[in-house]
Order: structure tokens, then C-alpha cells, then sequence
């Protein structure tokens, strides 16, 4: 659903970004561009 994809929005709650990240990393790549807009969630976390 997101590969392929130029840009992904995460808008998903704080305490389920950990589960998302995990179950997408080996989906995206490094030419996708990555927008979340969950709070309390640095740049550096995602």
C-alpha cells in the first residue's frame, strides 16, 4: 500500500508509532518522504 508511494503521512496516535515504524521499515525506502504529524514524536525517533 506505501511502496511506491512518493509520500507517506503518518497520522497515527504517539503510543503506536513504534508498532508502525516497525512494521513498514523493510516496505519504504530512502527516496520516500516521510511526514507524521504525532505529537511528542521526534524526527530522530522515526
Amino acid at each position: 500500500m506505501i511502496s511506491g508511494k512518493d509520500i507517506i503521512i503518518l497520522a497515527i496516535k504517539p503510543q503506536t508509532m513504534k508498532k508502525v515504524l516497525s512494521d513498514i521499515k523493510d516496505i519504504i525506502s530512502e527516496k520516500q518522504l516521510i511526514i507524521s504529524i504525532a505529537a511528542a514524536t521526534s524526527t530522530q525517533f522515526i
